[in-house]
């Protein structure tokens, strides 16, 4: 089922649910135990297939060919719906804190759990990330008996005062309480389960053991999927009604606020910056928490914030996310958007006092460790960003470049310069190719980014010109025009501004989902682009050992004739150990860069074991010079 007909259940089911919501939750329970009654009937029917053969084996009647292949498919299958019911224990990583060592804290989390008559408490770990979530372990697999263990981010606890932070350990533990907590445990354990069954038994074309499966797979599936959805967002409305009964509505808002613009600034500004030292640094001497302990204190008087303030009110739910979106959270507590004020104490210094220090050094020091292969692997990449800057110079200095070399030059000069620089240095090569899209784009950000005098009226007409094209960067440039309007003007203005925002997002929308399609036929073309532009994407390659090669084919999209969009297709060499076959394209995806828009396929994927997908990898393997990697041996 594809992501618009999901939608579309989903909103049905929503419907139904606001109409009468407890007849949906016995619905849907009922949807959960139907479905359980087909799965565990087919398991026994496998298991009664394989006691079948094991009896005549055993009263040495003849077990003929036919017998041996039933019996290899039962028990396939047999496994298949075992490992899905078995889910494998999550794992939680952290520095665990005990009462002695944070009595402030273990005091709260009572407070909360008495109010909430929540289970109980078994550990408490802090890490060094922006979020905080409850983890259910079961100690006796599927009898269950679970171990809760709540999980508080240092950044967390020091972006918000100690009622704000109470209103996220409310929220967090709103989820585990009474009747609600339990069904919505089951539920989403019950999804778990069928996801994983889907990726065992779902994907390629179906064997005859699979038949029995196949119906349930991709009719009955979806249709649950959709109503534990809705469901996981009512709950998460729940879990935010009982941070308001315990915190208050206005704490619970400053809350959302708060992280929504604190995740904006690690991920935006802080965490580059951080990364960036690994030009100089061959070793991750950083200590990110202590320098965050000062600015995320100050994160709401960011010069930005109201910028992400109102991008952040203009996020629409997800359906891959049960989470509402913000401004539909802040609407439920009855709250106007606002920027929160200016935070005098954290949560951190309330609760740790003059323990504090030492857990930062601690965590900073745990961070180091952790995250050393990342920060060698940004060494590496600066280094490769310095040799692409070097080669691309040099055939400058014998050959003009065209406009998709000099956007690449663009990317390593961002990448290794300052923002002076890196502004002179547009304002250069723009006058060279005076109609990129990517160029003007990019001179737009950097003009208001600078916050100069006359900077803002250079970078708003930058970016209309650049969405009014209809290219790949038309809808980021429209989006960010429509900030800038909304802040500084009324009316007409802002008017279109939205319509073209509004129109571009379909457009979009519907390109995305024309890119994604492989039913019926394609229409693949060779793609030529010049080493220079290859080498970024060449080096990532060489660099994953489990690739043995790699092919590069475009794929024209007739929603957008104009734009250019490639298929990398990716075999697997003989590299030990192998990466996992479900998530190694999304890492993949995140590590090459291409001059395109384009989608990484990994070849050994169970999406493309049918023989429908074989025939298609294969007719794209096949296009003239598609291969533009092998490994050697």
């Amino acid at each position: 089922m594809d992501s618009l007909a999901f939608r579309s259940l989903v909103s049905s089911c929503e419907y139904a649910n606001q109409h009468d919501p407890k007849a949906f939750r016995r619905q849907t329970v009922l949807w959960a135990l139907g479905g359980y009654v087909a799965i565990i009937g087919v398991l026994l029917l496998g298991m009664a297939l394989l006691a079948w053969l094991l009896q005549r084996a055993f009263s040495e009647m003849p077990l003929r060919g036919w017998m041996f292949v039933i019996g290899l498919a039962a028990l396939s299958l047999v496994i298949s719906i075992a490992r899905a019911l078995v889910l494998p224990t999550p794992k939680v990583r952290g520095v665990k804190l005990t009462r002695q060592e944070a009595p402030r804290l273990f005091k709260l989390i009572d407070s909360v759990r008495k109010r909430a008559a929540g289970p109980r408490l078994d550990e408490v770990l802090i890490d060094t990330e922006l979020n905080a979530c409850v983890i259910q372990r079961p100690r006796l697999g599927l009898l269950g008996w679970h171990r809760n263990t709540l999980v508080l981010g240092l950044p967390l606890m020091m972006c918000l005062d100690a009622r704000q932070l109470a209103s996220v350990v409310a929220h967090e533990w709103g989820h585990l309480s009474g009747a609600h907590g339990k069904l919505g445990g089951w539920i989403y354990r019950t999804r778990r389960s069928w996801f994983r069954l889907m990726e065992l038994r779902g994907s390629g074309d179906p064997g005859w053991a699979d038949l029995l499966l196949a119906a349930f797979l991709r009719e009955y599936f979806p249709r649950f999927n959709a109503r534990a959805f809705v469901l996981g967002r009512q709950q998460e409305y729940e879990a935010d009604a009982a941070a308001h009964a315990y915190a208050g509505r206005t704490a619970s808002a400053q809350a959302l606020l708060t992280i929504d613009l604190a995740a904006r600034f690690m991920h935006e500004e802080f965490w580059p910056q951080v990364y960036a030292r690994a030009r100089e640094m061959a070793e991750p001497d950083v200590s990110p928490m202590a320098e965050l302990q000062g600015l995320l204190a100050l994160v709401s008087q960011h010069p930005d914030a109201a910028r992400w303030l109102r991008e952040a009110c203009r996020r629409l739910p997800d359906t891959d996310d049960t989470h509402p979106s913000l401004r539909q959270r802040l609407e439920y507590a009855h709250k106007k958007p606002a920027l929160p004020p200016k935070l005098e104490r954290s949560a951190a210094e309330e609760i740790f006092g003059k323990a504090l220090p030492a857990l930062v050094e601690r965590m900073d020091a745990r961070w180091r460790r952790h995250h050393k292969d990342h920060w060698h692997g940004e060494v590496q990449r600066y280094k490769d960003w310095q040799r692409v800057r070097q080669d691309l110079l040099e055939c400058e200095a014998q050959t003009p470049l065209n406009g998709d070399e000099t956007f690449l030059l663009w990317r390593a000069v961002r990448q290794l310069e300052d923002a002076p620089a890196r502004r002179k240095w547009l304002q250069t090569h723009l006058n060279l190719h005076p109609k990129h899209d990517g160029l003007r784009h990019a001179l737009a950000l950097e003009l208001l980014d600078g916050r100069q005098p006359g900077d803002e009226r250079e970078g708003l007409a930058l970016l209309q010109e650049v969405a009014a094209g209809n290219g790949a960067w038309a809808l980021p440039a429209a989006q960010r025009a429509l900030d800038l309007l909304e802040r500084g003007e009324f009316g007409d203005a802002v008017k279109r501004a939205r319509e073209q925002v509004r129109a571009l997002s379909e457009r979009e929308e519907m390109i995305a989902h024309a890119q994604q399609d492989f039913e019926g036929g394609q229409d693949l073309r060779a793609i030529s682009y010049s080493k220079l532009l290859l080498k970024p994407a060449l080096g990532a390659l060489i660099r994953e050992k489990a690739v043995g090669a790699a092919y590069l084919v475009r794929k024209q999209i007739d929603e957008a004739p104009e734009r250019v969009f490639c298929l990398l297709v990716v075999e697997r060499g003989k590299a030990r150990p192998q990466p996992d076959v479900r998530t190694w394209w999304m890492e993949l995806q995140r590590a090459i860069d291409l001059p395109c828009e384009f989608m990484v396929i990994d070849a050994a994927h169970p999406a493309w074991s049918g023989k429908d997908a074989q025939r298609l990898l294969r007719q794209m393997t096949e296009v003239p010079n598609a291969c533009i990697y092998r490994a050697r041996g």
